[in-house]
């Protein structure tokens, strides 16, 4: 290890001295400050191309010419996955996917390094010496705990098959030697537990003579699948040959199709095509615990409600005037009785006296009966009769 590192790493030893429970061992995040974060290539990949995040495998990802994607557990991808990805090659050529396995964190490694640094720096301050011991062994039980999450992809002499490639697991060792994109002595946290292989898979990248970045054919287009990410996470750039070799892995990236953009895939899962189906609002609201307890709540309110103001939810318009047509009842009232009353017989005894005629013997029984009585009344050759006298 360079002089340069390892003064960071003894910097980094001594900020964990309290305690190493604040380490943030996440992995492949970004935006945090973990250990095994992976800000770097994203940074570096950012700064050679365009470049976009997307969550899944979609319509939108399938417009770059370049995506990447870092796997966070140790696991090869579903079909689902490897059939979107292999579609999306052959559609084009000068495309490229990017598959970054997981090959362990670099947590226990870390641990045991700055156990190591507390240790030699005890040695050289004999007045901190129990403080800086004390540091190291929980440093040292830490590596111990975080080498339980530190799963292989595969079991050494295990091979492991996707639809698109396979894994074979071996032993966990340092890796010496690094070849073909870059040449030169391996970084110091690198290692190589499961070897990448595929039909007509060439070689990018070696390790100890080990395929360690393969490119896989799709017509013009290819896969790349590297076979561990611990020599390009964040804390691996310590290490001037990591930052050395990310360099060299995303310059061989670029340099092939020439392309314009890029894309960063958090997750293998794919979307759909089809838009998704609207969601039954009803179905949520009414069949769905809580939802379905508030809004049958709220329901017996508003028939309670509506109940309660039944009457003023009838008619809203002003009544109509009825004073006319109850007149005009009364009017028809009063003629009948006058009729029943024989009152014809009173109007045509009251013309006649008027005009000086006498009235027809028999009194008249209905209107017209009258009204022919009247004009009898009104002849001309029957004017200027003096009106009957009154007996005495």
């Amino acid at each position: 290890m360079n002089r340069g590192a390892s003064l960071l790493g003894a910097a980094l030893a001594l900020a964990l001295l309290a305690g190493c429970g604040d380490l943030d061992t996440s992995y492949a995040t970004r935006g945090q400050a973990s250990v095994n974060g992976v800000d770097v290539l994203h940074s570096q990949l950012a700064g050679a191309l365009p470049l976009s995040g997307f969550t899944r495998l979609s319509p939108r990802a399938a417009g770059r010419d370049l995506l990447i994607h870092v796997a966070r557990a140790t696991e090869l991808p579903e079909d689902p996955a490897c059939t979107w990805i292999s579609d999306w090659l052959e559609e084009e050529d000068g495309r490229q996917f990017v598959l970054v396995l997981r090959d362990g964190t670099l947590a226990p490694w870390l641990c045991r390094r700055w156990a190591a640094e507390a240790a030699a720096e005890a040695v050289r301050q004999p007045a901190r010496q129990a403080e800086l011991q004390a540091a190291g062994e929980r440093l040292t039980q830490r590596a111990l705990r975080e080498d339980l999450d530190d799963a292989a992809l595969a079991a050494p002499g295990v091979t492991r098959r996707c639809a698109l490639f396979a894994v074979t697991g071996r032993d966990d060792a340092h890796v010496a030697q690094i070849a073909g994109w870059w040449e030169g002595q391996a970084p110091l946290p690198m290692r190589l537990r499961a070897v990448p292989s595929a039909a007509d898979a060439e070689p990018l990248i070696t390790a100890d003579g080990q395929p360690w970045a393969i490119a896989i054919p799709f017509g013009g287009s290819r896969l790349v699948v590297v076979a561990g990410a611990t020599a390009l996470l964040d804390a691996a750039q310590v290490d001037h040959r990591s930052r050395d070799l990310t360099g060299a892995l995303i310059a061989g990236l670029v340099g092939f199709g020439a392309p314009a953009r890029a894309g960063w895939i958090e997750h293998l899962a794919v979307r759909s095509n089809d838009d998704p189906e609207p969601p039954n609002i009803l179905a949520m609201l009414f069949g769905k615990p809580p939802f379905n307890w508030v809004a049958f709540h709220l329901l017996a309110l508003v028939v309670v409600f509506l109940a309660w103001k039944a009457t003023w939810l009838g008619r809203t318009e002003a009544p109509r005037d009825r004073r006319v047509e109850r007149f005009a009842r009364h009017v028809d009232a009063l003629a009948l009785h006058l009729r029943q009353a024989r009152a014809l017989r009173a109007v045509v005894e009251a013309i006649a006296r008027a005009v000086g005629r006498k009235p027809a013997a028999a009194p008249p029984v209905t209107t017209a009966e009258a009204f022919a009585q009247v004009q009898d009344l009104y002849r001309p050759e029957s004017r200027g009769r003096p009106p009957p006298q009154e007996p005495p």
